[in-house]
């Protein structure tokens, strides 16, 4: 049984949770959006944890420890990277080029998680020659797994996106983003990613409702 929406002038069922902390549950947006000022201040305590979140990771062509199998430990070529204007693709673009040297950067790949979700995925920018095999950067085996294409050169940053609506918190922790990439050692990430898209599509012809969170979305 649903609890009540957290919105106290509200007696619903609040079927949805915020997509932020998930300790609060509202049976709409607009009551999600009333209740804010009140909830703010528990949700962002709710959403710490002992691990340290980020909203975009750098994936790095070169690992820390170059003397181990680079897709045996992945975690030794991702660093954290908070970008100042999340939902911005021109500023994420811009800022992301300025840290890594890109002159321009173009979309490298877009991959969902390892858990099954379907309402969002992330999202991979990478320099413009990415793709070159005559570039003269690095080659970047572990992006290879989750990148538009196999050969992949140079860094890449990585944000979480999805379609309008959806529900997924910007923030998030470095092991969760290796577990993902991790998981495309074993699972071919174009198959994957039709299952969810494919997915998240039936869900929405059976009108469940929209989620809750962010807007995001590159296109």
């Amino acid at each position: 049984m649903a609890e009540i929406c957290s919105n106290p002038s509200c007696s619903e069922p609040g079927s949805r949770k915020c997509g932020r902390c998930k300790s609060a549950n509202y049976c709409s947006q607009d009551c999600q959006k009333i209740h804010w000022g009140a909830h703010k201040g528990a949700c962002k305590a709710n959403s710490q944890s002992s691990a340290p979140k980020a909203n975009c990771y750098i994936l790095r062509a070169t690992p820390q420890n170059p003397d181990a199998p680079v897709l045996d430990n992945i975690a030794n070529q991702i660093e954290p990277f908070n970008l100042s204007n999340l939902g911005n693709e021109v500023a994420e673009k811009r800022q992301l080029e300025r840290h890594l040297g890109w002159k321009h950067s173009i979309e490298a790949g877009k991959f969902y998680d390892h858990t099954g979700s379907d309402k969002w995925y992330y999202y991979v920018y990478g320099d413009a020659r990415a793709f070159n095999t005559k570039s003269g950067l690095p080659a970047n085996e572990a992006a290879g797994l989750i990148c538009h294409q196999k050969k992949v050169y140079g860094d890449i940053g990585i944000v979480r996106s999805g379609p309008v609506g959806s529900e997924y918190a910007e923030e998030f922790e470095k092991m969760e983003l290796v577990k993902a990439v991790q998981f495309y050692k074993t699972n071919d990430k174009d198959k994957v990613f039709s299952q969810r898209e494919m997915s998240r599509a039936m869900r929405g012809f059976g009108m469940p409702g929209a989620g809750f969170g962010s807007s995001h979305v590159h296109v």
